[in-house]
C-alpha cells in the first residue's frame, strides 16, 4: 500500500476539505488533517456572529449565576467587566463619599 502523497492538507475548514476534494480529480493524492469535524466552524458550529452571541450568552449566565454580586438591582457592572475582559480590556473605579464614583473602561486598539 503506498502511503506517499503529493499534497499534506492542514485543516478541514471549507478550503481545506474542498481543496481534499479537488486533489484527486486532479490526478493528486491528498491526506488532510483536521482536529475535530471537517467542514469547518461555520458548517458545524455555525458562524462567528453566533459564536459571538454564544459566547456573550455564556459570560452573561456566569455572571448571573455568581455569588459576588452584592447590592444594586441589576449586574450591570459585572456583565460589563466581563465583557470587557473577554476582549482584552479593563474596566477600573474609583469612588469618593458624598461625591460619586468613576468608572473607566480601556479597551485595546483594533489590531494592536
Amino acid at each position: 500500500m503506498d502511503h506517499k502523497k503529493d499534497i499534506a492538507i492542514i485543516g478541514g475548514g471549507p478550503g481545506g476539505y474542498l481543496a481534499a476534494l479537488r486533489a484527486p480529480q486532479l490526478g493528486r493524492k491528498a491526506v488532510l488533517f483536521e482536529e475535530d469535524r471537517v467542514g469547518g466552524t461555520c458548517m458545524n458550529y455555525g458562524c462567528i456572529p453566533t459564536k459571538y452571541l454564544l459566547h456573550q450568552t455564556k459570560i452573561l449566565k456566569e455572571v448571573r449565576e455568581t455569588k459576588t454580586v452584592v447590592g444594586g438591582a441589576g449586574i450591570g457592572l459585572a456583565v460589563t467587566k466581563a465583557i470587557v475582559e473577554a476582549h482584552g480590556g479593563t474596566v477600573g473605579a474609583a469612588s469618593e463619599p458624598g461625591r460619586g464614583s468613576v468608572f473607566t473602561i480601556t479597551l485595546p486598539r483594533p489590531g494592536a
